[in-house]
């Protein structure tokens, strides 16, 4: 049976609000859909705020503060809504990809995202220069601090009253990542759940954004 090697990832952390037990619940049946190391594993409780963004910002940054006092080498950050594909296509891809990022001078490493500028490195490997949503992402630990300080400057526009389009945290990192070495793996091993969101305050269905075509996304600069 072919199966992700959870080898090189040191902690998996969930973020999930208290009232969302239905989310929790999913996502724990998600990890241990694709085998995850229930040693690995951490719920991390999410900080809820009127606006949800906010609230999102705030935890993402706080799940980092974790894994830096921890001393953990990378940390992989799940929202609860992220569903794995198990098909052998997307867990080959899974082990391809993390395999690329053990051997590679790396800070984050998305397993699913929005992609609209990734350039191909090699199979299922590709340098990520614009993407938004932040479901599930690598972060390396000499990256923490770098991270930390782009979501605390999320957090204050956010709280200086500049809007989540604007200053929302899967915006305001990308002035880093034409900087750094993200990575993510394409197509993407998983996406975000279709249903109610404590962000938009609706049902949401994303499914499509983790789902471009390659020639959809050429325009943007994508190859």
């Amino acid at each position: 049976m072919c199966v992700i090697n959870w080898d090189f990832i040191d902690k998996i952390v969930y973020i999930n609000l208290a009232k969302r037990q239905d989310r929790k619940a999913e996502i724990i049946a998600e990890l241990k859909k694709v085998q995850a190391p229930e040693e690995k594993i951490i719920h991390f409780q999410a900080i809820e705020e009127e606006e949800g963004a906010l609230g999102c910002a705030k935890s993402h940054l706080n799940v980092l503060i974790m894994a830096q006092i921890n001393g953990w080498n990378n940390v992989l950050i799940l929202e609860d809504d992220m569903v794995f594909d198990e098909d052998p296509q997307s867990i080959e891809r899974a082990n391809i990809f993390l395999g690329e990022l053990a051997r590679t001078d790396w800070d984050v490493g998305f397993l699913s995202a929005s992609y609209y500028i990734i350039k191909k490195v090699s199979s299922a490997f590709y340098k990520v220069e614009f993407a938004f949503l932040a479901n599930s992402y690598l972060v390396n630990r000499p990256y923490y601090r770098t991270l930390m300080h782009n979501y605390s400057r999320a957090i204050y526009r956010m709280e200086q009253g500049e809007a989540r389009n604007k200053a929302g945290l899967d915006t305001n990192w990308l002035k880093l990542m034409a900087q750094g070495n993200w990575y993510g793996v394409y197509p993407c091993i998983g996406h975000q759940r279709p249903g109610l969101s404590d962000i938009e305050n609706t049902v949401m269905d994303r499914r499509e954004y983790f789902k471009r075509p390659i020639e959809d996304i050429k325009r943007y600069g994508s190859f």
